[in-house]
């Protein structure tokens, strides 16, 4: 009568379907298994979440450890904007859930007991008692704030059209979106721009994506250059 859940693997993304698949073909596996968990460090196999979320719906997906490497980047701006990639990716595949590892480290991105010291959101300073809030510890609240438990994940797409600020003139490849309904009713928007320029964007709100945009509810948004920005629609 115990309610604990049960996620199996628990380690990187490229493996996720197989060792899953593996797990799951176990006879009467399925009355006991709530799901899998897994983490970022083989690269952004985004399209095995998705197969995994398709094969197995029903169960879990939850990100159980993201850890920027190398030692404590103070200040560093990429930080944040790679959690955001990870995240809106994670959660557009079928991910139900994300969780960062190490939310506060000290100035040595330690204690750790493997020398293998690492960044995290939060910098305790412990000779002054200072906090250093970095960007990704800004980059998750824009998610943990305004996704709320219980929310339904909608389909956003990017029609994409031709820029001067990316590096191959297109701008799906370097602003991403997500979109969720709240139990509330509200609509959580979730834009990123890694370009080093303003995006002007319009904001489509039709069921149909080949629906005449004139005919629907429509604003023009700007996202500023390398910048995340939530947008709350009643």
């Amino acid at each position: 009568n115990l309610s604990t859940q049960i996620l199996v693997w628990d380690h990187n993304r490229d493996l996720l379907a197989q060792r899953f698949g593996a797990s799951m073909s176990v006879p009467h596996a399925d009355n006991y298994i709530a799901g899998a968990a897994y983490h970022w460090y083989s690269g952004d196999q985004y399209d095995t979440v998705q197969s995994v979320a398709k094969k197995y719906p029903g169960k879990q997906l939850i990100f159980t450890e993201g850890c920027i490497e190398g030692g404590p980047r103070d200040g560093a701006w990429f930080t944040g904007e790679r959690y955001a990639h990870n995240i809106i990716n994670d959660l557009n595949s079928g991910c139900t859930g994300w969780i960062d590892w190490n939310i506060i480290l000290d100035m040595e991105g330690g204690p750790n007991h493997a020398s293998n010291f690492c960044d995290s959101p939060i910098l305790a300073d412990t000779k002054t008692g200072t906090l250093h809030y970095q960007s990704s510890y800004y980059y998750i609240g824009h998610f943990s704030r305004f996704i709320r438990p219980g929310a339904k994940r909608l389909t956003t797409k990017i029609n994409s059209w031709m820029t001067p600020a990316t590096v191959d003139g297109r701008i799906g490849n370097t602003m991403e979106t997500c979109a969720f309904l709240n139990t509330d009713n509200t609509i959580a928007l979730i834009v990123t721009n890694r370009t080093e320029a303003d995006m002007i964007y319009s904001l489509n709100l039709s069921q149909d994506e080949h629906s005449d945009p004139q005919t629907n509810s429509q604003n023009t948004f700007v996202c500023p250059p390398r910048a995340i920005q939530t947008i709350i629609i009643e």
